[in-house]
Order: C-alpha cells, then sequence, then structure tokens
C-alpha cells in the first residue's frame, strides 16, 4: 500500500507547478510582448526564459505524477529518480533556449537595431523581479518540506531570473535616460548566464543519475550508531544507494564473535537495522562477518598484520582476519591507485608471519570498497 505521506508530497509538489506554471507563463506573455513592441532583444531573452521556466513547471508536474507511482515489477525501486530525469530535461531545454537567444544577439551586434522603451516595460520588469521573488521563496519553502530536487532547481532558476531580469532593467533604464543602446550586449550576456546555467544544472543532474557519494552527515549518523554497538567488532563497507529524495537503500559487514549463537547475532543485526530506519529512513541490509577474537593465536596473528600494515604501509587497511581450511585469511582495504602495491605486502607480511611462527598459506582478498 502506497505511504499517505508520499501521496501528499506528490500532491503538494503538482500544485507547487501548477503555480509556476501559471506565473511563468504570464511572465513570458508580458515580456515577449513588450520586447517585440520595443524591438528589445533583452526583453525578449528575459520573456523567452520566462517560457522556458513554464516548460519546467511542466516537467515538475509530470515528474510529480511519475515520481508518485508505486514500486512494480519493472521498477522495484519505486520511479523517484524520474526527477532527476524531469531536471535534465528542464536544463537541456534551457540550454537550447539559451543559443537562441545568443545567436539573435550576436546579429543585433553587427547589425544594431533601433529600440523604444516606455514605463510600461519598467513596471513589467518590476513586477517581474518581485514575481520571481515570491517564486523563489515558494519553492524553497515546499523544496524543504517535501526534499525535491526538482523544486530546489527551480529555486535556483528563479533567483537566476530575478539576477537576469535586474539585469534588462539596469539596461532599460539606462536607455531610457540617456539615449545609448546596450541592449544587444545585455541580450549576449545574459544568454551567456542562461547556458552557464544550464550546463551547471545538467551536471548536477547527471551527477545524482550516475550515483554520487551520500551526504557525509547521513554518513556520520550512521557510523555513530554502529560505533556506540558494544555488541559487534567492528564494520566495514558501508555502501549507500539513492533511489530518489524518499527512498534510500544501503549495507554494510559487521564483524561478529564467533562463538555468539545464530538467533543472538540476528537479534543484533534486526535491531541494528531498525535504529537505523528510524533515525535515517534508510533501509539498512547488514551482512554478519564471524570472527575468531578468543583465540590466544588468532589475536597475535592479528597485531602482527595491524602493525607491518601500520608501519608500512599508510592509508591501508584491513578486516575479516580468519583461517579457513589450515588458510590464513583476510581482506585488504586499499585505494584504487595503490592497487600495485598489493604483492608486496602479501610478500613482506609472509615473511613477518612466518618469523613469527606462523606458516601457514595466506589469502588476501583486495577490497577497493571504503565508506562510500
Amino acid at each position: 500500500m502506497e505511504n499517505l505521506n508520499e501521496k501528499n508530497r506528490n500532491k503538494e509538489g503538482i500544485k507547487v507547478g501548477l503555480a509556476g506554471l501559471a506565473i511563468n507563463l504570464l511572465l513570458s506573455v508580458f515580456k515577449i510582448t513588450i520586447g517585440i513592441i520595443a524591438n528589445s532583444q533583452s526583453i525578449m531573452a528575459d520573456g523567452i526564459n520566462n517560457f522556458s521556466d513554464s516548460m519546467s513547471s511542466v516537467i515538475t508536474v509530470v515528474g510529480f505524477i511519475v515520481t508518485g507511482k508505486p514500486a512494480d515489477r519493472e521498477h522495484p525501486y519505486g520511479h523517484q529518480r524520474f526527477e532527476y530525469i524531469a531536471g535534465f530535461v528542464m536544463a537541456l531545454i534551457m540550454g537550447v533556449l539559451g543559443l537562441e537567444v545568443l545567436k539573435t544577439s550576436i546579429a543585433n551586434i553587427i547589425e544594431p537595431q533601433t529600440t523604444t522603451f516606455s514605463m510600461l516595460a519598467i513596471f513589467i520588469l518590476i513586477f517581474s523581479i518581485v514575481a520571481k521573488g515570491f517564486m523563489a521563496y515558494m519553492y524553497d519553502v515546499q523544496a524543504r518540506k517535501l526534499k525535491s530536487d526538482m523544486l530546489l532547481a527551480s529555486r535556483q532558476d528563479s533567483l537566476n531570473d530575478m539576477m537576469t531580469t535586474a539585469g534588462v532593467l539596469i539596461g532599460v533604464g539606462f536607455q531610457f535616460w540617456t539615449g545609448y543602446t546596450i541592449d544587444a550586449y545585455l541580450g549576449l550576456g545574459l544568454s551567456l548566464f542562461i547556458l552557464w546555467s544550464a550546463l551547471k544544472m545538467v551536471r548536477e543532474f547527471m551527477n545524482s543519475l550516475l550515483g554520487e557519494r551520500p551526504d557525509a552527515s547521513v554518513l556520520d549518523e550512521i557510523k555513530t550508531i554502529l560505533d556506540t554497538n558494544s555488541e559487534i567488532l567492528g564494520y566495514h563497507d558501508l555502501m549507500v544507494h539513492n533511489y530518489g529524495s524518499n527512498t534510500t537503500y544501503g549495507s554494510v559487514h559487521v564483524e561478529i564473535n564467533q562463538t555468539m549463537s545464530l538467533i543472538d547475532a540476528h537479534t543484533i543485526v534486526d535491531t541494528l537495522e531498525n535504529t537505523i530506519l528510524n533515525k535515517t529512513g534508510i533501509s539498512l541490509a547488514i551482512h554478519m562477518d564471524p570472527l575468531d577474537i578468543e583465540s590466544p593465536e588468532m589475536k597475535e596473528i592479528y597485531q602482527i598484520i595491524k602493525k607491518h600494515i601500520r608501519t608500512f604501509y599508510g592509508g591501508v587497511d584491513f578486516h575479516d582476519v580468519r583461517i579457513i581450511h589450515d588458510t590464513l585469511m583476510f581482506d585488504l582495504v586499499i585505494e584504487p591507485d595503490k592497487l600495485n602495491v598489493v604483492d608486496t605486502i602479501k610478500t613482506t607480511l609472509k615473511e613477518e608471519l612466518a618469523r613469527n611462527g606462523f606458516t601457514y598459506p595466506l589469502k588476501v582478498t583486495v577490497d577497493t570498497q571504503q565508506l562510500i
């Protein structure tokens, strides 16, 4: 059954998108009309930018409709990543319109056009700045409330629009009172700003689609829960996967005393998973690694490995030391750019263990998965 809060989230998001669509269409019609009358490339550019915002609002509405769909057989983790796709499309639309404005502005710099402004044009621009300020505030409040990347992008776009419209207003006022025309140059500057914003948004949404490192505060909260649990010996390979603002999964390996009963170990893992879910909202799957911590032999071997690696190979770590079928095994945690020293570590460590009377065959598994 779909979560009621998720239903409300999508309904609120659709309302915000429709409000943005109405305001942006109104501003777009006003500005393009005034731009045509005044033959002003900067005002037309600003109006076209508002029209692109209208398309963005449409995508926002569609985005919330799609992300509100429950998980199905083809998409078992839900549809919330569609927010990233929608944002990516919004950025592409903005980029195409920016190129069109750039082309027109350059043409008008080469062959200057006469522009005429009125107090109505100035009034429309001032009204636009106020309206965009209101929209930025609305998007900011709702983005934080609904935890929506799409609305955060819309908020930033509205703030950008305030600055671009303010630039147009300065140009209009400059010509109105001095008679000097700088309209085409303002259009050029605005087109470059639109393109820069579009490229920035493309990069951000591409990173989200490709998979970014989780927020450090989220990792710290999980690590604190694991660190303060006295029933586990350690943990490693903590990974968090984001499938949308409200759908996050993760996994981690925890080390448990091998003499503990399976029921007790399972109870510990269940408690940790529930605690992390309640405090962070992340569904974390925990894998148990049994360790022999009571054998004097294993304690000595562990200390030899620890001293050798920490002394000679800074930045390298290890875990899961165990003896299985008379073979000494452990996982070596190492950065990908240091893989060339793995064979050296194996050779020197085997020699060090032999000097201390431990001649087990050595099997080392390379682990490049850090806390990510």
